[in-house]
């Protein structure tokens, strides 16, 4: 059997509706915002004529990314409990991704964008290990 990482009767709670089911179900909501927001921004600045991105720009682009973060923590936090370990790295993950924003209108786009691929990349090695447990691998 594979374990899910879930609190005991989260899933039960789930199905039942109430506050867990909004907060999956309204969760995803700056989940996907995040996500149209980044492919958006980055979409332009790849496409933009000026070898650095405009702040507004950037602010899309590592927001989006920061608020696509925060989301998907929270909402495995309700499942989860606040002090799971992917919850707190992608929150920290997202708080690295916003503190590139003073950085972001002096570096050219390729770097702004290697450097958020790049902390993504270490997030997400951060994090196999906890999903290993959950699935008992």
């Amino acid at each position: 059997m594979i374990a899910s990482g879930t609190r005991p009767g989260a899933h039960e709670a789930l199905a039942r509706g109430g506050r867990l089911m909004h907060v999956y179900v309204f969760g995803h909501l700056p989940v996907q915002l995040g996500l149209a927001v980044t492919g958006g921004a980055v979409g332009a600045a790849v496409a933009g004529s000026g070898s650095h991105i405009a702040a507004p720009l950037a602010g899309c682009v590592l927001g989006g990314v920061a608020l696509f973060l925060m989301a998907t923590a929270m909402v495995r936090a309700a499942f989860t409990g606040p002090c799971d370990r992917v919850v707190l790295i992608r929150l920290v993950t997202a708080g690295a991704a916003l503190c590139l924003l003073p950085l972001a209108g002096h570096a050219p786009v390729a770097g702004v964008l290697a450097a958020l691929a790049a902390l993504l990349a270490a997030s997400v090695v951060a994090e196999t290990p906890a999903h290993r447990r959950c699935l008992g691998l």
